[in-house]
């Protein structure tokens, strides 16, 4: 059953079960060695055991492949089956990104949080980086219908906050006439955009810019009750905008 954002947590998807297995021949701590990968390449993304541990291959010896293992390798043993993927262990971009908590390997943290209604991450888990249910705000350049575009243009931006505005780019392989380009869309359907946010909090950081803290005669005692006061009202008012999300 293949993978989809926003159900059960999954293991490796079927669709990508293709490529060619090897099988474990030696493990010593985060490091597997397994036979019968030829044709495997240097830094190529592998999944090991029954359980579908992220691992890298890091060395090739004739038909032999050393792989650092990402997870906790407790319970493989010997001829345990490892699966070539043909891509290198990689990161995905997009809108998202910077509202998101990984670990080393781009593993979205609260999602599996949420998912496995545990701290621990699960061995084997395999979720998407970004949530491909989220709505962004879409703004197409200027292209038309008819225009011919080729690898590597610019056809659109989305915007994700303050701090970064992606560029949607044609990928470098393609090329050829638009036919359809979607037309302009804000992000209908999220609840917190942030025009609400610098509507609800806006005069709160404005009190936290121009405050004066420069008195010596307030004291120190003074001017750390005006720093809590600015704090207790910016946690309520982020509180108050979670609440109605949910």
């Amino acid at each position: 059953m293949p993978a989809f954002y926003g159900g059960k947590l999954t293991t490796f998807e079927d669709d990508e079960k293709e490529s060619e297995y090897g099988y474990v021949r030696k493990v010593s701590g985060p490091v597997v060695v397994a036979d019968g990968m030829a044709g495997a390449a240097m830094y190529e993304l592998v999944r090991v055991g029954n359980d579908n541990l992220i691992g890298e291959i890091i060395r090739l010896e004739g038909d032999s492949a050393t792989i650092q293992v990402y997870e906790e390798t407790a319970g493989l043993t010997v001829n345990d089956p490892v699966l070539r993927t043909h891509k290198p262990l990689s990161v995905e971009l997009g809108p998202g990104i910077l509202g998101n908590i990984f670990d080393g390997i781009q593993r979205p943290l609260k999602t599996i949080a949420k998912r496995s209604g545990d701290v621990y991450i699960p061995r084997g888990v395999s979720v998407p980086a970004l949530d491909k249910d989220c709505l962004w705000e879409f703004q197409p350049n200027d292209f038309v219908e008819g225009d011919t575009i080729t690898g590597g243009d610019l056809y659109a931006t989305v915007f994700e906050n303050t701090l970064m505005t992606h560029r949607v780019a044609l990928p470098p392989d393609a090329m050829g006439k638009i036919t359809y380009l979607a037309p302009a869309a804000g992000m209908d359907g999220q609840k917190i955009t942030y025009t609400l946010i610098k509507h609800r909090l806006g005069d709160l950081f404005y009190r936290l810019v121009s405050q004066k803290f420069e008195d010596p005669a307030e004291g120190e005692a003074a001017l750390v009750a005006k720093f809590k006061k600015l704090y207790e009202d910016l946690t309520a008012g982020f509180r108050a905008l979670e609440d109605e999300t949910r």
